[in-house]
């Protein structure tokens, strides 16, 4: 498994005064951004923004946003939160302000676990491997061109959920993204193994 450092932080935009907030949340990252039966979005980030709503005695209303969207909707002030997983770099404590992280992701590579991939147990078997990764793991390309041992054999989906679908269907060998979502797929829905 490869360890980076990211952290997961709610954004509040700079120009945000009003008692009722809306919060942008990309849906696609159980078990923190979900949407429920009924297209609500629900999840760890949810419960605990709602709490601190609570709290603070303020009205929150979420919405639905891709993460790769995530500076263009606060500086659009089409929402005045953004909850997601977001990698912390010096140009964007520029751009958005953050909240205290309280939770450390690190970036980790997953297959399926099939007969396809029997062979691949080390990092080192994966080369000449495809990988899938989304924008929002800005580490992922990097990390699968050096694995893989080729940028070319690189697939960028728009989603996490697109990203690791196409593990699933076999489109691609392996993907690079967060370990704490994938450790969630692999114990609930997929079969996937961690490399």
């Amino acid at each position: 498994m490869i360890r980076r450092s990211f952290l997961l932080m709610f954004f509040i935009a700079i120009n945000a005064i009003a008692q009722n907030y809306i919060v942008a949340a990309d849906p696609s990252y159980p078990p923190f951004q979900f949407t429920d039966g009924k297209g609500e979005i629900i999840g760890f980030e949810v419960d605990l923004l709602k709490l601190i709503a609570k709290h603070e005695n303020i009205e929150l209303t979420f919405i639905q946003k891709q993460r790769s969207l995530l500076e263009e909707t606060l500086n659009s002030g089409k929402a005045d939160i953004f909850s997601s997983a977001y990698g912390l770099t010096d140009w964007r404590k520029k751009i958005v302000d953050m909240s205290e992280p309280f939770l450390d992701f690190g970036d980790t590579v997953i297959v399926m676990n099939d007969s396809k991939n029997q062979n691949i147990k080390l990092p080192e078997d994966l080369k000449g491997k495809i990988f899938s990764t989304n924008p929002g793991a800005p580490t992922a390309k990097k990390i699968s061109a050096e694995l893989s041992g080729s940028e070319e054999l690189h697939k960028e989906y728009p989603t996490f959920f697109l990203a690791l679908r196409e593990v699933w269907r076999g489109e691609v060998d392996a993907m690079v993204a967060n370990d704490r979502d994938l450790q969630y797929f692999a114990k609930n829905i997929l079969s996937l193994r961690f490399v």
